[in-house]
């Protein structure tokens, strides 16, 4: 089980995941230290497997929108696909349908967008696919 990082540590990971260098990072964590021992010491917080931890998960949220809490996200959805009514268009259909497969994904129901696609079919030629299919009279 991992443990929980302290305060200067957490600083340090969250400016590590902004983007800064070892050394700007743990500067800014508020570390201090001989100056020629400080590069050694931010180095090391650096290569922690628990800092390295924190710093993706922060990667993680930053790319997600600052948070990994998707409820909020989903309720939401779930308003705008009951907002569809008794009698609703087709246009309307087409939005809950495409709210509600966003939901699954979220809920990780479904695949992601970017997963590989499965194998397709090798393409056919126009006149291969009349050869194959057309109604043969």
């Amino acid at each position: 089980m991992a443990r929980k990082l302290n305060a200067r540590q957490d600083a340090f990971a969250r400016a590590q995941a902004e983007g800064r260098g070892a050394l700007d990072a743990y500067l800014q964590a508020g570390y201090e230290g001989k100056s020629r021992h400080k590069r050694n010491y931010a180095n090391e917080l650096a290569r922690n497997p628990e800092i390295r931890a924190r710093v993706e998960a922060l990667r993680d949220e930053m790319t997600w929108g600052g948070t990994a809490d998707i409820a909020p996200v989903i309720q939401e959805l779930i308003g705008l696909a009951r907002r569809v009514g008794d009698k609703p268009t087709a246009a309307q259909m087409v939005a809950a349908r495409g709210i509600l497969v966003e939901i699954a994904r979220l809920k990780g129901q479904l695949a992601r967008s970017d997963a590989p696609a499965p194998d397709l079919p090798p393409q056919m030629s126009h006149e291969e696919w009349l050869a194959t299919y057309a109604v043969k009279r």
